[in-house]
């Protein structure tokens, strides 16, 4: 999962928003935002610092993923017989590291009765605690506080909302391929007779 898909779901559940007739004009954490005359009321997403979890570090853990690509080998007699199914190679990878992004979304308002319902829809789509599953992984949303920076001689109705999103991990580089079991046998050491004398 890179920072980047976050992002994405990020604008995605933010583009949700509806005010009146309309969707709300979300202005996204990149150069690409348009320029011009601000459209109120609005809100902006802004990624304000990724900070690493040294807590959830497992440097002595590994991770095995198994491949999509399946094999089949015979199983003997003495283990059960047939055949048996599994993937052809898995690749082991360290633990990946744990990271929290946090975040800062901005909402602008010419009227408190706008501020606040954008407010409680923001809180709708992007709940405390939110589990989305990005790229194949779950992470989750927490919220932090809110601040009020209204200009009312405007009139501007401005409201900060600070979240971050844990439960994110980033893959590191290395990796190796490990071959899958294609066979087995069954081999019972038995004791010789006067050794099992001995130790009764």
């Amino acid at each position: 999962m890179a920072i980047v898909d976050l992002d994405n779901h990020i604008m995605t559940r933010l583009q949700l928003l509806q005010l009146g007739t309309g969707n709300l004009p979300v202005y996204p954490y990149d150069v690409y935002r348009s320029k011009g005359i601000t459209k109120f009321p609005c809100c902006a997403i802004e990624r304000q610092a990724i900070a690493q979890r040294f807590e959830d570090a497992r440097p002595y853990v590994d991770l095995f993923y198994p491949s999509s690509e399946t094999m089949t080998v015979t199983v003997q007699d003495e283990l059960g017989g047939g055949e048996a199914t599994g993937p052809q190679f898995y690749t082991k990878k360290p633990y990946p590291t744990a990271i929290d992004v946090h975040y800062l979304i901005d909402i602008f308002a010419t009227t408190r009765a706008q501020a606040d319902q954008i407010l409680e829809l923001i809180w709708e789509v992007l709940p405390q605690g939110h589990r989305p599953k990005i790229a194949g992984r779950v992470c989750t949303f927490c919220h932090g506080p809110i601040t009020n920076l209204d200009k009312l001689e405007h009139p501007l109705f401005r409201t900060n909302i600070r979240f971050h999103v844990t439960d994110f991990y980033i893959d590191k580089l290395e990796s190796k391929i490990i071959p899958p079991i294609t066979g087995g046998y069954l081999d019972i050491e038995t004791q010789p007779e006067e050794f099992t004398n001995e130790q009764n």
